[in-house]
């Protein structure tokens, strides 16, 4: 994940990354601590087209119990994990979601939701907001006949759209997450248009993952040159919103390649800061997400987006088994390094594997 706004704006610098791991900086903290997104149900009201996550419901791997999942919250507390995102499927439709994340706050875990927004009425949005929930991120997929139609069902762009409004009227901060096609390319101007008119806090623009559904969406997938003007696009917007004092903030995500053009772009306008900014991209660490993240999924698993070894982080059978995860292309986002008795274990090949000595049964 490459914070367009905050790299612009000055914001992102090294001194304050390797000060911190504070939540807003961990897109370039030099610790990599774990940011875990956590797949907690495969189960979803929408059968979205490009869904990633598609293969784990039909997968029929069992979801952990409750008593399970505290478990685990209590085993990333342990590592020092410091935001916890809360995905799916639809996590809504989990009906222990609020326990299991007032728990984590209460173990000190920023926690955050990944949703597709439908299901976010006045009395949930008061629910995220009293059992902790620092952010809520609802998935837009272009205008409303672009993301009614990506998300197959009619009134599904105003649904997500009113989730979205909730949730900053109960006070938490709200976020566009929008994945990148053909199909929506056209839409990208519009929908940072709705950001900035409807006051969310943050737009993150993420490149298609060929996993789950959207492996069958190669060919739906932008251009170089149309990836390449979607960044650009972003960079100038990020530039324009930074002068006239709006405050939302701009991502792009599955895409290092993002961090040359924009580097290109300080190069170009800013060339006494470019030095600093390539720390920070070089302290973000380029694409590896096996390396960066532990995969969880309902059931503890996560299946690589390509074929080869399947990355593996906890089991359904007991959160405290040993975890161990290659490298393989994930659809799972965030930050991992071996870090208080996380050791690498000797690489096989291309594949490296991380183990954990001192959770080992």
């Amino acid at each position: 994940m490459i914070g367009i706004s905050k790299i612009l704006t000055g914001r992102a610098t090294v001194s304050r990354a390797v000060r911190g791991g504070r939540p807003d900086m961990l897109q370039f903290s030099s610790d990599y601590r774990p940011v875990v997104v956590w797949n907690v149900t495969s189960e979803c009201n929408l059968e979205c087209e490009h869904c990633y996550a598609s293969g784990f419901a039909e997968s029929g791997r069992p979801e952990l119990g409750t008593g399970e999942a505290l478990s685990l919250i209590e085993e990333f507390s342990s590592l020092g994990v410091p935001v916890l995102i809360f995905s799916g499927g639809e996590p809504l439709m989990r009906g222990d979601l609020f326990e299991l994340a007032e728990y984590a706050r209460e173990r000190d875990l920023r926690v955050a939701l990944s949703t597709n927004g439908t299901l976010i009425d006045p009395g949930t949005a008061a629910k995220l907001k009293s059992a902790g929930f620092a952010y809520v991120g609802v998935s837009l997929d272009g205008l409303e006949a672009t993301h009614d139609r990506f998300r197959r069902r009619q009134g599904a762009f105003q649904e997500a759209l009113s989730g979205l409004r909730e949730a900053r009227k109960a006070g938490l901060r709200t976020g566009v997450r929008f994945t990148l096609t053909r199909d929506n390319f056209a839409d990208l101007r519009g929908v940072l248009n709705l950001v900035e008119s409807e006051r969310f806090d943050r737009f993150c623009m993420y490149h298609l993952v060929y996993a789950g559904r959207a492996q069958r969406l190669a060919g739906l997938d932008v251009r170089p040159e149309e990836s390449r003007r979607a960044v650009e696009l972003l960079i100038s917007t990020a530039r324009d919103w930074a002068g006239r004092g709006v405050e939302a903030e701009i991502l792009t995500a599955d895409n290092h390649a993002d961090g040359v053009l924009l580097l290109r772009h300080i190069l170009e306008n800013e060339p006494a800061r470019a030095g600093e900014v390539r720390r920070l991209l070089e302290m973000a660490g380029g694409s590896r997400p096996a390396e960066r993240s532990p995969p969880s999924t309902p059931a503890g698993t996560c299946a690589p987006a390509s074929s080869g070894a399947r990355a593996r982080w906890a089991t359904s059978a007991s959160a405290r088994s040993v975890r161990s995860g290659t490298a393989a292309r994930t659809r799972c986002s965030g930050r991992f390094a071996p870090r208080d008795g996380w050791r690498r274990a000797p690489a096989a090949g291309a594949a490296r594997t991380w183990t954990s000595a001192a959770a080992a049964v």
